[in-house]
């Protein structure tokens, strides 16, 4: 079983950040030589820590994770916004400041969906928008005549309008998304043609292989999941995974400023056997230990359990 150092993972993942930028769960896990799944985790832990921060914007579906040092470096990948919010962030950096009555609603729109480079602010009641990357005190004076505020305040046409334009910009977000899928789709159906062109016959093992591959990410990430729900019940710290695979994890966690050996099972029994496996690897490394699993425990455990609590002795009769 491989055995992870949590605080060497993390520190590969700062390293990388800081050395090449923002970046996605799949590189920054080729980069840690870990699988997604383990990644993802430490880069959750890391993002709850305050450490890192993870964009708004998303690349094929996925944030990017970054450090606030290296937030400039988003602008690397506006490509993969929405034509619309493209556009608005092109302007904003060009003027600096934008004031959101006078610009176009298409645009006034984009802006709220920049959240990463659009950064409001509400003066009066009038919205001036900041590119992120500029000083807020070299904010332009603003005269807005009021009346021309409440007419559009109060102009239900107005309000009308807003909200179909709202749609027709959901509407192209919509296609833009569809569009980015089918391309990667299209990208997934050509690797497989090339596949199935150099050995034909091989082309049912390719699509059983390819089934296995994705039940067993969606076992291994719900179970991981599982696992994070209870210690995070529990208010413990992951310092180590020690052995794991699909069905079985084995961790060292702090809880309640002790660190315990916790197994955890992706079965809905357990028997002496796993018992005695867990309670040997306890005492190689000298920490209590604890086991969760989904099922209840078996009466025969319980009861054993409760006779060793009393249990002073054994000794030979001779």
């Amino acid at each position: 079983m491989e055995r992870i150092d949590a605080k060497a993972t993390k520190e590969k993942i700062l390293k990388t950040l800081e050395e090449k930028g923002p970046g996605l769960p799949v590189q920054l896990a080729k980069a840690v030589g870990l699988n997604t799944i383990f990644t993802s985790a430490f880069l959750s832990e890391l993002s709850s820590e305050g450490i890192i921060k993870i964009s708004d914007m998303k690349v094929g579906g996925s944030p990017l994770y970054y450090l606030e040092s290296k937030k400039a470096m988003l602008e690397n990948f506006i490509q993969y916004l929405n034509p619309k919010e493209n556009e608005a962030v092109k302007l904003l950096r060009e003027k600096g400041f934008l004031v959101d009555t006078e610009q176009t609603p298409v645009i006034r729109v984009a802006l709220r969906g920049i959240k990463d480079f659009a950064v409001p602010i509400n003066k009066n009641g009038i919205i001036t928008w900041r590119y992120y990357m500029v000083n807020e005190q070299e904010s332009p004076k603003i005269e807005i005549k009021t009346e021309n505020v409440k007419i559009e305040v109060n102009n239900e046409k107005n309000l009308e309008n807003k909200e179909d334009e709202q749609k027709e910009v959901k509407k192209d977000n919509e296609v833009d998304r569809i569009k980015l899928e089918l391309e990667e789709k299209k990208k997934e159906l050509e690797k497989l043609k090339q596949q199935m062109q150099e050995n034909i016959k091989d082309k049912p093992e390719i699509k059983k292989s390819s089934k296995k591959i994705a039940q067993k990410k969606t076992i291994d990430e719900t179970f991981l999941n599982k696992i994070k729900e209870v210690l995070n019940m529990k208010g413990s710290e992951i310092l180590n995974i020690e052995e794991y695979d699909k069905k079985y994890a084995l961790l060292r966690i702090k809880q309640n400023n002790n660190e315990v050996l916790f197994a955890a099972f992706d079965k809905k029994k357990v028997d002496e056997t796993d018992i005695l496996k867990i309670s040997k690897k306890a005492v190689m490394l000298n920490l209590p230990y604890s086991i969760v699993f989904k099922g209840e425990t078996p009466k025969k455990i319980k009861e054993m359990m409760e006779a060793y609590k009393k249990l002073n002795n054994l000794e030979k009769l001779d």
